[in-house]
């Protein structure tokens, strides 16, 4: 049973692959989205492509705002909630894996022998660090989130994000092909993410645009709240943001792909960016899983301080503190593609790609699992 913050839908992220994977490999797959108002009360729906993977969709009986007011009184009723979940699918799970870190205070409630906790957003209030206490062992994607648990008695590892069985694909041609690198006319910047989350620094991101005419700057990911099944917001500095977007020449917006056509339609790319602010409990710059789809391309990668990637030399990051200079510093890098995209550096970027597949992070837990 995988416990994820967001539901099934185009956009994959780390909890999705997890689910995928999981079940490619012979495992029935419970994906528990989160609690949706416009659900029954129970439903259980078979993805389609994946044997053995299946949507829990469920709706609750009590006002979820009581989690902000009354956390006592809402973890009564999810406790509850949890328990009628549980008989109406009429088994305990061998596993239970939480994603989530804010909707269940205490993950015994799911019954399962095994309890994993894996959180992958910025933990920053002590409802969210609960869960960890009633886990087995807890894995997350970056030093900085495991240090919330500290004074959790449990076991706690660091596991990177992941790339999935589409880009390990193309990564795996690209390396076997030592394909010469040539530069596009005129160049192509990649980005991919989704446009509505204003955790993007989105100041940052025209003037990388605007101070660089000659590169075209291609963007893939929901411009629009109707395209994504992932959290965004659609308030007037979104809209506008997305409307400069649209406005400027030298921009191709692509809206949401699958990861099957996402993998193969960025690797025409020259370069790729990434830069979010950091804005407490949404986003501590510590690691981002499109980092590694980045890199499985080979191509060069410009960005804001990551902590994750910071004693690798993998990315051109710019110092803490020093976002601004990212337009300048992708300028540059424009103007020396040649080095940047050398067949070493290349074939470095590709291979850390595929030392962290999901399948390999998969076996990295079970090693994990087996000594704790």
């Amino acid at each position: 049973m995988l416990i994820s913050p967001q539901p099934w839908g185009v956009l994959h992220l780390s909890k999705h692959h997890y689910a995928i994977e999981l079940a490619k490999a012979g495992n029935t797959v419970y994906f528990v989205a989160p609690p949706d108002n416009g659900a029954k009360s129970f439903t259980l729906n078979r993805i389609e492509g994946y044997n053995g993977l299946f949507e829990v969709r469920h709706k609750l009986d009590f006002k979820s705002s009581l989690r902000f007011r009354f956390r006592w009184i809402y973890d009564l009723y999810m406790k509850r909630h949890v328990g009628r979940l549980i008989n109406w699918l009429g088994f305990i799970p061998d596993v239970t894996w939480c994603f989530d870190p804010n909707t269940y205070s205490n993950l015994k409630w799911f019954r399962a022998p095994l309890k994993i906790y894996h959180p992958v957003d910025p933990i920053v209030r002590a409802d969210q660090i609960k869960p960890a206490y009633s886990a087995d062992i807890v894995f997350s994607v970056s030093q900085k989130i495991l240090s919330a648990f500290k004074y959790v008695k449990v076991p706690q590892y660091f596991i990177n994000h992941g790339l999935s069985k589409p880009f390990e694909e193309q990564a795996l041609k690209k390396l076997k092909n030592k394909n010469q690198y040539i530069p596009g006319k005129p160049v192509k910047v990649g980005y991919v993410g989704n446009l509505l989350r204003d955790v993007i620094d989105r100041k940052i991101v025209i003037r990388i645009i605007e101070n660089n005419p000659q590169a075209r700057f291609y963007f893939w990911g929901p411009f629009k709240a109707v395209q994504s099944n992932i959290d965004g917001t659609n308030d007037q500095d979104t809209t506008a943001f997305i409307t400069m977007l649209h406005s400027l020449q030298n921009v191709v917006l692509y809206g949401p792909k699958s990861p099957e056509e996402l993998a193969i339609e960025i690797q025409d790319m020259d370069i790729f960016f990434f830069t979010y602010k950091l804005i407490d409990g949404l986003s501590d710059r510590s690691n981002s899983h499109k980092i590694l789809e980045y890199l499985s391309t080979g191509k060069g990668v410009f960005s804001c301080n990551i902590e994750s990637y910071k004693d690798l030399d993998l990315l051109h990051m710019t110092s803490e503190s020093a976002d601004a200079q990212l337009p300048e510093k992708i300028g540059n890098g424009i103007e020396d593609l040649s080095v940047i995209n050398s067949p070493q550096r290349m074939k470095d970027r590709i291979e850390y790609a595929l030392e962290n597949t999901y399948c390999k992070q998969i076996n990295r837990i079970q090693l994990h699992l087996n000594t704790k």
